[in-house]
């Protein structure tokens, strides 16, 4: 083997070694590419992952907003419902007092009204006793006179 075959063997060596290395690099960069490609996919994802978690915050925060208000509203509502049912408890005390306070005078008119009639009824019957003394008396001395006593005897003397 002379030297340009020994130059032709090394040189076909080297385009063989190229060509390998060219297969090595096409084949990286193809595996680049679609790591490329698959980033370009994952970029995507996370700016849409980006997009939906900004969107989620929005609506937790609109959430909690409308949390404070309800519980503000819930709050003023117990307030409020706290101070009609204390408004409530007091009218009913004055008024049950108020009526009370009217029973007992009612009683005490029927009381009154009452001791009157028992004193105007013992007054009839003390007049009817008396009338009853008195009709007695009459008839008992008309009974004396009409029996026939001697009254000439008994008033000579």
């Amino acid at each position: 083997m002379d030297e340009k075959d020994k130059l032709i063997a090394d040189q076909g060596m080297q385009i063989v070694l190229i060509h390998r290395e060219l297969k090595s690099l096409t084949s990286y960069i193809e595996n680049v590419d679609k790591s490329l490609s698959i980033l370009g996919t994952l970029d995507k994802t996370l700016l849409t992952q980006q997009t939906i978690l900004e969107a989620q915050d929005r609506r937790i925060q609109n959430l909690e907003r409308d949390l404070s208000e309800h519980r503000n509203a819930l709050t003023s509502l117990s307030n409020d419902h706290s101070s009609r049912i204390q408004s409530l408890r007091d009218q009913t005390r004055d008024d049950r007092y108020s009526n009370q306070q009217a029973f007992l005078a009612k009683i005490d008119e029927v009381i009154k009204a009452s001791a009157e009639r028992e004193k105007e009824k013992e007054g009839r019957v003390r007049a009817l006793e008396n009338w009853r003394w008195y009709i007695l008396g009459i008839m008992a001395a008309a009974g004396l006179a009409l029996t026939g006593v001697p009254w000439k005897i008994i008033f000579a003397n």
